[in-house]
């Protein structure tokens, strides 16, 4: 009996329903697509996600690690180390082994610095 009325409200709800509602397959759970939750997310991913990677900043015989926050083709956001203070304002930023670019400082505040190719 139960059973009997589910499926006279089951009936009369799909009349309800525009034509193009009907004519939907049902979505199966398989096809539903989440996010992955953000604990699941590493830091990693978050930072090539972002764009962040690791940089290396030669002036004069010394040589200094840095995070690339943003770049383009003009310039860069370079994050230092907190110990690093007096960076010079001429410097070449080194991003990948074969891809270095000469710099110059435009704006600093704290630790991070924005710089232009020159």
């Amino acid at each position: 009996m139960l059973q009997d009325i589910w499926y006279a409200l089951a009936d009369f709800f799909e009349r309800l329903l525009p034509p193009f509602a009907r004519s939907r397959p049902p979505v199966e759970p398989e096809e539903v697509v989440t996010a992955p939750s953000r604990e699941t997310v590493t830091r990693e991913r978050r930072r090539q996600a972002k764009g962040i990677r690791a940089c290396e900043i030669e002036f004069g015989d010394s040589a200094v690690n840095g995070m690339v926050l943003k770049v383009s083709q003009v310039g860069a956001d370079i994050r230092l180390p907190l110990h690093m203070k007096d960076l010079p304002d001429c410097f070449t930023l080194k991003l990948a082994p074969s891809e270095k670019h000469d710099c110059r400082v435009l704006w600093r505040e704290g630790n991070k610095v924005k710089v232009s190719f020159i």
